[in-house]
């Protein structure tokens, strides 16, 4: 969260403020934790309001991103106060994809909520994300199950920006293993770096977010952009694009 803070602020002149919840949203009864999305949505939500009404910004202003349970805790005060932007990274599928779209982010939260799926299938275990269509633009980056070089490799290890070097090992860094995290933490990634590098155009809009990329049409009209710069451009819908499995994640 500081170094996506960071990022902002260099690229351009924005208040930026941090949301730390982690005496819920990193105990271990996950089904409390999500629960809590709500309590904390509204929170920000009632927050927002008071900025509006004191002058101080307009709705359309308003830019909320969550990661995981994060996704919905901006959805939620997107409910209490509509956002012009939410930006969803691989938002949390257990007890929110099979639910009605209220209980959590939804394409009624901002003028534009745009997201990113990187975990929505499930691996070995469970999926952490979800494949369910959340917002006005739904990013499926390879395809938003598993992401490239989140496999089990003891030969490879972690660096601090969440990019992988085979042949090295890192011991402050666990190696890459069959759980979920590798693919759920690589959309915080794919955000970070679309801020300062506007790279990741799709060039592929789809119909059906299960057939990836065979429902997608490539090559025409119109594009979008994964991440920071989505709201630039004016497509809406399903996109598909193919990222690196290492920093940097944009192929070009």
């Amino acid at each position: 969260m500081q170094n996506i803070k960071d990022d902002l602020l260099q690229e351009g002149d924005y208040n930026a403020i941090v949301v730390g919840w982690e005496g819920s949203s990193q105990q271990i009864w996950y089904p409390q934790s999500a629960s809590d999305t709500r309590t904390v949505g509204t929170e920000i939500g009632l927050v927002a309001a008071n900025v509006i009404a004191n002058g101080n910004s307009a709705k359309s202003r308003l830019y909320c991103v969550g990661h995981s349970l994060g996704s919905h805790v901006c959805g939620h005060a997107g409910q209490y106060t509509k956002f012009g932007r939410i930006t969803g990274l691989d938002p949390a599928g257990p007890l929110f994809e099979n639910r009605d779209w209220t209980v959590g982010l939804n394409p009624n939260c901002a003028d534009l909520v745009d997201v990113l799926h990187t975990n929505g299938e499930p691996g070995v275990v469970l999926n952490l994300g979800t494949m369910k269509v959340l917002g006005h633009v739904d990013f499926y980056p390879n395809g938003g199950g598993r992401q490239p070089d989140c496999l089990l490799d003891p030969l490879r290890g972690a660096n601090a920006n969440g990019g992988y070097k085979r042949g090295v090992q890192d011991a402050d860094k666990m190696p890459i293993d069959l759980t979920p995290a590798c693919s759920h933490m690589r959309a915080i990634y794919y955000y970070r770096e679309s801020i300062l590098t506007p790279c990741f155009l799709s060039r592929q809009q789809c119909t059906d977010q299960y057939n990836l990329p065979g429902s997608c049409t490539t090559g025409v009209l119109p594009y979008q952009s994964m991440g920071f710069n989505s709201n630039t451009y004016g497509a809406r819908g399903i996109f598909y694009l193919q990222t690196n499995g290492f920093e940097p994640y944009c192929k070009g």
